[in-house]
C-alpha cells in the first residue's frame, strides 16, 4: 500500500487515507485538516527499510548508538528495545529530547 500512496497526489492521498478510517470514525473525512507524507521507500538512504542488525550487533553496536556523542543523539527504532516498530522511534526521540532539555 506504500507504494500505491507515494505514486498519489495530496488529494488522492487524503481521500484514501480517510477512507480507510472511515471503519474507525464515519465522520473521519470531515475531520481530517491536512495530510503529510513521506515516502521511505524512495529515500536513498534508507530505501525503505527498518534496522536490520548482522548477529552480534544488537549487542554491540546498539549499545554505542544509545549514548550522546558530546552534542550528536541518535533516535530512532534501530535503537529501541521495540526494534522496528513506530513505537521504538518515539520512545527514543521522546528519550533523546528530554535529554537535550535538560542539558
Amino acid at each position: 500500500k506504500a507504494d500505491v500512496l507515494a505514486a498519489q497526489n495530496d488529494s488522492r492521498r487524503m481521500k484514501i487515507v480517510t477512507g480507510d478510517l472511515t471503519d474507525f470514525d464515519a465522520n473521519a473525512p470531515n475531520r481530517a485538516r491536512g495530510i503529510a507524507s513521506y515516502a521511505w521507500q524512495r529515500d536513498k538512504f534508507s530505501q525503505g527499510a527498518y534496522a536490520l542488525y548482522r548477529p552480534s550487533q544488537w549487542f554491540g553496536i546498539r549499545p554505542i548508538l544509545q549514548r550522546p556523542h558530546n552534542k550528536v543523539l541518535f533516535a530512532g527504532e534501530h535503537l529501541a528495545d521495540w526494534q522496528g516498530f513506530m513505537e521504538g522511534a518515539i520512545e527514543t526521540g521522546e528519550t533523546a529530547a528530554n535529554y537535550l532539555i535538560k542539558s
